[in-house]
């Protein structure tokens, strides 16, 4: 009963979390820097006006279509009383999420008349910033992360009760590592900047990254405190001594993903005072051969995330 209620609630705040991202910060995504762009894509200006409103239509069916299908999963599951797949669909939540975003951006390059190349300036700039991971991580944070992950694995595995499953607690750490991976990437990565108003576009681009670096810090300690929670309700002599610790990490659990909260409604207000008139990162030409590896790179390692965790969530729907 103790990590069904856990699974619950993590659940219920996955979802407002799945409801909050489409319908608030994807839904004028299409729309975000004005007519001249759909998806960040620069577009003809035969495009403008009543295509664009047919397009946009269809993006918001594919939006809700979405949110319809997690919603409903998670009903079932709830309904029904399979809270041990709960895990699972948080982790499917995110497949679906991303595969629905790439089929959409690769609809649009592919279908959407774009400007014409004498209209887009060609010319990029390079920054020579150098960035170190130290200026935009926290090392006591990630050591408290590593060093509460390993606890409470090796919890589980000299004091686990009867009856736990690796498969959930090994699904969370999947995502924890795959976070501060995507920090150390989020940091790391860039891209060349247009010439006209390089330094706004740079400066942007750092509030961005740091942006996504706090995000997932919060990401990281959410997870992690699952992977924590699911060893305390699972070890004899913990949760005999203290009945009352489950209550302490769902109290943990939520007010991590309340930060998480914060910190995304604040940082995307930000972005959007600080880069409103600039271009959308997609619309940039002139991209280097650097560039175009870096954005293969990224492709390759985003599979192989995903495939990662389907194979996961195969393992816990099936129990093996």
């Amino acid at each position: 009963m103790n990590t069904e209620i856990l699974m619950y609630v993590v659940t219920a705040l996955a979802l407002v979390g799945r409801v909050y991202d489409l319908l608030w910060l994807r839904w004028n995504l299409p729309n975000a820097h004005g007519p001249e762009f759909f998806m960040g894509v620069e577009v003809a200006s035969e495009f403008r006006g009543a295509r664009a409103i047919q397009w946009t239509k269809r993006y918001h069916a594919l939006i809700l279509a979405e949110l319809v299908f997690v919603a409903a999963a998670a009903g079932w599951l709830v309904v029904v009383g399979l809270w041990r797949w709960l895990p699972g669909w948080a982790g499917g939540t995110a497949v679906v999420a991303i595969l629905n975003i790439r089929a959409i951006e690769a609809w649009v390059r592919r279908s959407v008349p774009a400007a014409k190349p004498a209209e887009v300036a060609p010319a990029v700039a390079f920054s020579l910033e150098v960035r170190r991971l130290g200026d935009y991580l926290s090392w006591v944070s990630e050591a408290l992360l590593a060093a509460t992950l390993g606890a409470s694995w090796i919890l589980l595995l000299t004091h686990g009760a009867d009856g736990w499953r690796w498969q959930t607690p090994a699904t969370w750490t999947y995502l924890a590592v795959a976070s501060s991976l995507w920090k150390v990437s989020a940091v790391r990565s860039g891209v060349p900047l247009p010439a006209d108003r390089a330094e706004e576009h740079r400066q942007w681009l750092n509030t961005r990254r740091r942006h996504s670096v706090r995000l997932l810090d919060c990401f990281s300690w959410f997870t992690v405190l699952v992977v924590a929670g699911y060893a305390a309700l699972h070890s004899s002599p913990v949760d005999s001594a203290t009945p009352w610790l489950r209550w302490v990490m769902i109290a943990l659990v939520c007010a991590v993903w309340a930060t998480m909260a914060v910190v995304t409604v604040r940082g995307q207000q930000r972005l959007a005072r600080t880069g409103g008139s600039l271009r959308p990162l997609e619309s940039w030409r002139g991209l280097s051969a650097q560039g175009g590896r870096h954005l293969q790179v990224g492709g390759f390692w985003g599979v192989a995330f995903v495939a990662g965790l389907v194979l996961l969530l195969a393992l816990n729907f099936w129990g093996l």
